[in-house]
């Protein structure tokens, strides 16, 4: 291949391009691609929302993420699962403020107005996840994580079971938390209840402990002051809570991102704790 190059004096000559390294098969196959479903154009011209495509060569298949970029602005991503969404259905709502599309098999409604509602369950990074919801939520975005509304039922048993001991928060503020969590690798519900424990108790050390079993928060134990407590997940969909004068099951609400939605749009405005949680 030869490249013309001009030089002074008004002079040509040919000069030869670098090599380049050609592309593979391989090369051309993680490319991301626009695909699985038309971009669509928000009802007000000034958005577009797509399904790029990822290589996932350990399921063998492409991997469909939800994105949108507002014209001339940069683009971001809004869905983050390892399953990714299905291609096919994506549309605007008449009024631009939510986009449809499917996931396992199932129409799923995504707010834009005044909230972004993310699932971080499965991502691998999940301090970059946390870190991009804090850069969104600076940047003045309303933002909320299913991850974090899967802990309601963990964070209601904690604050009953403080009010409950001696003491309460101030005692447990004297001690330390240890936080097991399992799946290898702590996930974004294991970072957003340690924080929002270090939160409630200033000054409280929380040790983050991987044990054997599938990802998620296994246990917290409250110990070094008084008798140990502790919140453990239980049989089925209940947590077992100990103290030293009893033990007692709290059943834990549905983990359905339907129910999950539900809880979530159910909250107008900000969700101040989530917030002070982000940091």
């Amino acid at each position: 291949m030869l490249a013309i190059a001009f030089v002074g004096g008004g002079g040509i000559r040919a000069q030869e391009a670098p090599a380049r390294k050609p592309m593979s098969l391989i090369d051309l196959a993680e490319l991301p691609r626009i695909a699985g479903a038309s971009p669509q154009l928000s009802p007000d011209g000034k958005t577009l929302a797509y399904l790029l495509t990822r290589t996932d060569w350990k399921a063998g298949r492409l991997i469909f993420q939800l994105w949108r970029q507002e014209i001339g602005g940069a683009p971001t991503q809004l869905t983050f699962s390892d399953g990714g969404v299905q291609p096919g259905a994506l549309r605007w709502s008449p009024d631009g403020k939510t986009l449809l599309f499917l996931r396992d098999g199932q129409l799923v409604l995504f707010p834009l107005a005044n909230k972004i509602i993310f699932n971080t369950r499965a991502v691998r990074h999940a301090s970059s996840a946390v870190e991009f919801l804090r850069r969104m939520r600076k940047d003045g975005r309303q933002v909320a994580d299913l991850a974090w509304t899967r802990l309601t039922g963990w964070r209601e048993a904690v604050a009953h079971l403080m009010d409950a001991c001696p003491g309460g928060w101030s005692a447990a503020a004297g001690g330390e938390v240890r936080l097991e969590y399992g799946g290898g690798r702590p996930g974004t519900r294991t970072l957003y209840f340690a924080r929002w424990i270090e939160r409630a108790l200033p000054g409280v050390n929380v040790a983050l402990i991987p044990v054997a079993g599938g990802p998620g928060v296994h246990s917290v134990v409250f110990a070094g002051c008084g008798p140990e407590t502790s919140v453990r997940l239980g049989e089925g969909s209940s947590l077992e809570v100990r103290t030293a004068e009893r033990s007692y099951s709290a059943v834990l609400p549905s983990d359905s991102e339907e129910c999950l939605m539900r809880e979530e749009l159910s909250i107008l405005g900000r969700d101040p704790v989530f917030d002070r949680v982000l940091g």
